[in-house]
């Protein structure tokens, strides 16, 4: 999260001499949330209807997207929160068809 943060707020300049702006940077939202909801969910749920615990994860997407257009004057951009909780319920998504298979390789 510490290196999301970092890379949101660099200068748009360095952005693009890394390459994180154009046509990869949703694919770079969504990779990138996708990593961090790895490490905010637990790797066990009760069942597919936890989505609630990704909204620690979605209040991370839209502070770093209110920082960046405080710190820079740009606009809000709600589609990178878009991408981003997209991200987030891609792993909630795939832990839960792990977990059923998985229970269900141990009846």
């Amino acid at each position: 999260m510490v290196c999301l943060t970092v890379l949101s707020l660099l200068p748009m300049h360095v952005k693009r001499s890394i390459g994180t702006t154009g046509f990869l940077h949703n694919a770079g939202h969504l990779t990138a949330f996708a990593i961090t909801g790895i490490f905010l969910l637990p790797p066990r749920r009760p069942g597919f209807f936890d989505a609630w615990r990704i909204w620690p994860g979605v209040l991370f997407a839209i502070s770093l997207e209110w920082l960046e257009a405080a710190v820079y004057g740009n606009a809000f951009e709600w589609r990178d929160v878009a991408t981003d909780t997209m991200g987030l319920l891609a792993v909630l998504l795939v832990s839960g068809i792990y977990d059923l298979l998985y229970a269900e390789t141990n009846r």
